[in-house]
């Protein structure tokens, strides 16, 4: 090669070579295209715990899915459980079972009223296999005189009086125990006959729960108020007055 090529040659390879280096000298440094991750979201806050949900059966409480245990137990401690549960100005529905005996579903309604709850129902099946849902009385006072009231003997008879005392209508026991047909009817009138949303019942333990509540579910006719609050009284002799231990 002629020495004037060889010169332009390593001419044009230097020029090459410095134009290179002055092109990655002016190139800004390299920046990472990735999206920087997001702070961590906060979790929700866990849902809030709804009113106690309280079940009576013939056997054992259960509060909020908690057994309370047997009658002897829970009678005992009942009162610090429902301390810690959201009762106060709730509105609590009592789930009771028909076999329940009539004085542990007073005691239980006593002793949730004490927690002050802003209402207070129960709840049980009547013997057609319906639900029945009774509102209960929250407060101290006497019942008026008028106020129809019943009791359930041991000998599965129904009485019917007033809460200010009188003769009791007596209807003795049917061939399948309490005598619903005659002892509702005479207990309907006796409510339809009072201007007060109150009513009285009772029974003795021999007898089961459910049985009030099929009197209750009897005495119900148009002739009835539609809203009624009951009164479950222990003790309660027929035709004498009735009085609240409170």
């Amino acid at each position: 090669m002629p020495i004037r090529h060889v010169e332009c040659a390593i001419f044009a390879s230097i020029a090459i070579a410095v134009a290179g280096c002055s092109k990655d000298e002016a190139s800004p440094p390299a920046t990472s295209s990735a999206t920087p991750s997001a702070a961590p979201s906060t979790p929700p806050p866990p849902p809030k715990r709804g009113p106690a949900r309280i079940e009576l059966n013939a056997e054992t409480l259960i509060v909020s899915g908690e057994s309370i245990g047997s009658r002897d137990e829970w009678a005992k401690r009942l009162a610090v459980v429902l301390a810690g549960e959201r009762i106060a100005q709730e509105a609590i529905n009592l789930e009771v079972d028909r076999k329940a005996k009539p004085s542990a579903v007073r005691q239980l309604v006593d002793t949730v009223r004490a927690q002050k709850p802003k209402s207070l129902s129960i709840s049980t099946t009547h013997r057609s296999g319906n639900l029945t849902k009774i509102e209960t009385y929250l407060g101290a006072a006497e019942p008026e005189t008028c106020v129809a009231t019943a009791f359930i003997s041991k000998e599965a008879n129904i009485s019917v009086w007033t809460a200010g005392g009188g003769v009791a209508q007596k209807f003795t026991k049917g061939l399948g125990g309490p005598d619903m047909t005659m002892g509702g009817g005479a207990f309907s009138k006796a409510r339809a006959a009072c201007p007060a949303a109150r009513l009285v019942m009772g029974a003795d333990d021999v007898m089961i729960w459910g049985l009030v509540v099929d009197l209750f579910v009897a005495s119900a006719s148009a002739a009835s108020k539609e809203s009624v609050e009951l009164v479950f009284v222990d003790g309660l002799v027929p035709g004498r007055k009735v009085k609240l231990a409170n």
